[in-house]
């Protein structure tokens, strides 16, 4: 996509239904946490997204016991 695309919905299951239903957005959701680093000795860490986030590994650990 080149411009940003603006969503408006009042309800959040009739958002989250148009985006899984919307074929631009097929294969562009992440479900897993990962780590990216800068370099290969793995000392600096990137943050480029939510999943790239520690909020994202705790959550997940969080509902594996759920």
């Amino acid at each position: 996509m080149k411009e940003p695309m603006l969503l408006f919905y009042r309800d959040a299951l009739d958002c989250v239904k148009y985006l899984f239903g919307n074929p631009i957005f097929a294969g562009k959701f992440d479900f897993c946490p990962v780590r990216l680093y800068r370099s290969s000795e793995q000392t600096i860490r990137m943050y480029t997204e939510w999943m790239t986030g520690n909020a994202a590994w705790q959550m997940q650990v969080c509902l594996i016991f759920l």
